[in-house]
């Protein structure tokens, strides 16, 4: 899971060194859904660099940071040890840019997703695990590797693989790739621009996400089940998300909370995933685990960077906002 620093840059603000990355958000999420029952555990690289409030935010969410891959004696003052840091650069019109404050080396790519060897051995018997994947996807990638392992690992306790992406594709997947990277998946969640991409190739027709899938998005869910994926939750921004499971082919709109007062919609996806696959471990419906999702990523864009409260405190927010989404649902 992936856990740099983030500054967040709205309109008329911006916010420096907040907690952000796919793994504390996602981890929030999951928390809010069991109104903070539930034991979860960070596996990221971190540098010496990293300042105790961080760690005072994860406490504070109920996160095990016993899985933080810190350096090796010696590397303290390396430069390919620092903690990951971006910049998340939001324009008015909802593009997100992320700029890394972090040197892209090898390194860092193994600190924000470590093998699941660098992980203690205590941590390898989870009942579920939540990756971040690239879009480049292709055979020799090591994400790959990686969700062969949790699957593996998975495997031995009953457990669930989930994954989701964060950028768009620079090309259309071939069916090969595709079909490697959603086998050992129980949940993927994509946004409707990285499917898109993944699917057709980056502004095929002109925009972002074609029209005929923005009218029908089971054009951006069936393929990635056609390819092996259990369940496909697609997440569509201020429309809510689709979500499709493989086992019935049945399909849902499930839409945002209606009243969200959007801040930062920063680590929106992040959250929505962690209270679907939070929902999904508990036996609850696909649909109304895409519901819980919503209605997480509507408190997380609420606040800048992460929320600083305890996920405990707004549970019965979240619940009540499940609730609604959940009776505003339809299947298509």
């Amino acid at each position: 899971m992936v856990m740099p620093f983030c500054v967040s840059v709205v309109p008329a603000c911006s916010s420096m060194a907040q907690l952000g990355g796919g793994g504390p958000q996602t981890l929030w999420g999951f928390q809010l859904q069991r109104a903070q029952s539930g034991h979860v555990a960070l596996a990221a690289g971190v540098g010496s660099d990293l300042p105790p409030e961080v760690l005072q935010r994860l406490c504070l969410y109920g996160i095990d940071t016993g899985a933080l891959v810190l350096p090796p004696d010696g590397a303290e003052g390396g430069q390919s040890w620092r903690t990951p840091r971006a910049w998340q650069i939001l324009e008015e019109d909802g593009r997100r840019h992320e700029i890394w404050r972090t040197p892209f080396t090898p390194q860092l790519v193994r600190m924000l997703r470590p093998p699941l060897g660098d992980v203690p051995p205590a941590y390898r018997l989870a009942r579920a695990y939540h990756a971040g994947i690239p879009i480049a996807m292709h055979p020799e990638d090591a994400a790959l590797d990686l969700l062969r392992e949790l699957r593996a690992a998975a495997a031995e306790t009953g457990g669930l693989v989930s994954a989701e992406t964060f950028a768009a594709a620079e090309a259309a997947v071939p069916q090969a790739a595709l079909s490697a990277f959603m086998q050992p998946l129980d949940v993927f969640s994509p946004n409707e621009a990285e499917a898109a991409s993944m699917l057709f190739g980056p502004g095929s027709t002109g925009q972002p996400v074609p029209e005929r899938c923005l009218a029908e998005p089971r054009h951006l869910t069936e393929p990635f089940l056609e390819a092996g994926a259990g369940l496909v939750a697609l997440r569509r921004g201020p429309e809510g998300a689709v979500v499709q499971e493989a086992a019935t082919g049945a399909a849902w709109r499930v839409p945002a909370y209606p009243d969200t007062q959007v801040v930062d919609p920063t680590g929106c996806g992040n959250a929505f995933c962690g209270a679907l696959l939070g929902a999904l471990l508990a036996g609850e419906s696909a649909v109304s685990a895409a519901a819980w999702g919503c209605a997480a990523g509507s408190l997380m864009a609420e606040c800048v960077g992460s929320p600083a409260v305890a996920p405990r405190e707004l549970a019965a927010e979240a619940a009540r906002r499940q609730a609604i989404v959940l009776s505003l649902t339809a299947q298509v």
